[in-house]
């Protein structure tokens, strides 16, 4: 098994087949009728699929393991999730393999992009300033400083630390999943968050600060409307206003947050305005934080998000790339 093939999300793609291959093979047992009451099949099922209606006791095996050691059980499953996404990183260090060698030269040192935020990292702790580039993600840099300060100003001990922070992040999405849908979709889901990190975690970009916040944000959300848990609900809406802010995405997902109470079946008036106003509160809350850590860090001319603008107009363009802007205007002596 080589690094590269590691390095080009291999274990990623093992995940989704066994997924695949799960999931077709109960339905199969399932359409076959194979799965009844306290049958091995349906044992199984209970295993693979806590969600389903499943009951039959399982007098053995992993999950009278996994309910005698609840606390043992989940730190074992969190330790092979942190090592499916730390895995990729001290490859990237060990062989200097990585997707994006323009980001990080030999999988080690920060180039391009990646560079000045390196640079602006180490500038706002000695200097107490943003500059032009970090101020555009600046609650990316919050981040980065603040996990810099636990590890000991070490560039290598920081990617380290914000892996096992995404890691942990999306170990919480996986096990929301699985509770609802089942070891299936939670493999599914762990495939597809392992493998867009490997690109990232050996880099200083905002991706994988934004997936860290993006992926908790997501598991509060989901436990919230699963549970009815309104708290839950509107942390979550706050997370992911901050993981919008650290990684500029499709922030139209927030007004969905916001809609969504109106499309909740059976719910009095009064609780479907209680949920919207608490997720409208909490999503203000996250937002300005950007802009409130600007305010005091940045006198200069730039602005929060100043260059998604450039890829909301290829977008509004017919799909063009960020780069159309560039080419069809005089940005000389402009700023973004």
């Amino acid at each position: 098994m080589s690094a590269s093939w590691l390095m080009t999300g291999g274990i990623a793609y093992l995940l989704a087949a066994a997924a695949v291959i799960l999931y077709v093979v109960m339905l199969i047992l399932r359409l076959l009728k194979v799965v009844r009451s306290g049958t091995a099949s349906d044992k199984f099922a209970n295993v693979m699929f806590p969600g389903s209606k499943t009951s039959a006791p399982i007098g053995g095996g992993l999950n009278t393991w996994r309910h005698r050691y609840p606390a043992l059980f989940g730190l074992g499953i969190f330790a092979l999730i942190a090592l499916l996404f730390v895995l990729p990183l001290l490859l990237a260090w060990s062989s200097g393999e990585v997707r994006t060698p323009y980001l990080a030269i030999g999988g080690r040192l920060p180039w391009s992009d990646a560079s000045g935020w390196l640079h602006g990292l180490y500038y706002v702790l000695n200097e107490g300033e943003l500059t032009d580039w970090t101020v555009r993600r600046p609650l990316h840099l919050m981040y980065l400083s603040s996990l810099t300060l636990f590890s000991g100003l070490d560039l290598y001990a920081l990617l380290l630390l914000r892996t096992l922070m995404l890691a942990a992040a999306c170990a919480l999405l996986v096990r929301e999943l699985h509770l609802s849908f089942g070891a299936a979709a939670a493999l599914a889901a762990l495939a597809m968050l392992s493998g867009f990190a490997a690109t990232f975690s050996p880099t200083t970009m905002s991706e994988a600060s934004g997936l860290t916040f993006g992926a908790a944000a997501l598991a509060l959300l989901w436990r919230g409307v699963s549970r009815e848990q309104l708290g839950c609900y509107a942390l979550g809406a706050a997370l992911m206003a901050l993981a919008l802010s650290v990684r500029t995405g499709p922030v139209f997902v927030l007004g969905g947050i916001l809609a969504w109470p109106l499309l909740w079946p059976g719910a009095a008036l009064g609780q479907r305005l209680r949920w919207i106003m608490a997720a409208g509160a909490a999503i203000a809350a996250g937002a300005v934080l950007a802009w409130v850590w600007t305010y005091f860090l940045y006198s200069g001319d730039n602005m929060p998000g100043a260059n998604f603008a450039f890829t909301l107009y290829g977008l509004a363009h017919g799909g063009l790339s960020w780069t159309a802007f560039y080419e069809q205007y005089d940005l000389e002596g402009m700023s973004q």
